[in-house]
């Protein structure tokens, strides 16, 4: 009875995959689910080091010129910093007065505009198709209004401006200490 009985209850078969091969399977994806999120985390100061390491290296060429004329890399440095924020200093100054200049210009000059739209032929042909002329009168009406709600959005932009303003500066001060700190590793780098 008992070789009987043995003959026809099954044994489990043993699992051909081990637990020590689970953990490492385990731990190798856990792994790569922690460099990922790494990653992702930490792309704003990577592209941030990218684009301090491409100034680093342009200002390191205009370094080296300077040092090639006689000039120690300590004062090479700073003149070459002393010329960027110059730069920084001479295209703001160019492009943000005129560019505010225009833009209230816009401003005071858009509801004549606006008038000398609507006595277009291109006008007339929209209107008729799309009853732009209903749509704009309506947009007039209810504008006090969302420039009332533009105050939101509009700060999110100053933020936004202030934030890369940040970045800029950060990107700039970071070149500069690349190039004074990491001289000889800029100089094997672009060797290679």
């Amino acid at each position: 009875y008992t070789t009987l009985f043995r003959s026809h209850v099954r044994r489990p078969n043993r699992s051909q995959v081990s637990l020590t091969t689970v953990f490492t399977v385990c731990f190798g994806v856990l792994a790569v689910y922690a460099l990922a999120r790494f990653v992702v985390a930490s792309l704003v100061a990577l592209g941030l080091t990218v684009s301090a390491l491409m100034i680093a290296v342009a200002l390191n060429h205009v370094v080296a010129w300077f040092q090639r004329r006689g000039i120690n890399r300590n004062l090479a440095i700073g003149l070459v910093t002393l010329l960027a924020l110059a730069l920084l200093v001479a295209v703001g100054v160019t492009v943000f007065p005129p560019l505010i200049a225009q833009g209230k210009a816009l401003a005071a000059h858009a509801p004549t505009l606006l008038r000398q739209a609507r006595d277009t032929r291109l006008f007339h042909f929209l209107d008729n198709q799309l009853d732009l002329g209903e749509r704009l009168n309506e947009l007039q009406r209810r504008l006090p209004g969302l420039v009332g709600g533009a105050a939101g959005p509009l700060l999110a932009v100053l933020a936004g401006v202030a934030g890369a303003l940040g970045a800029a500066v950060t990107i700039f001060f970071l070149a500069i200490f690349m190039v004074v700190f990491g001289g000889r590793l800029i100089e094997s780098a672009l060797g290679e």
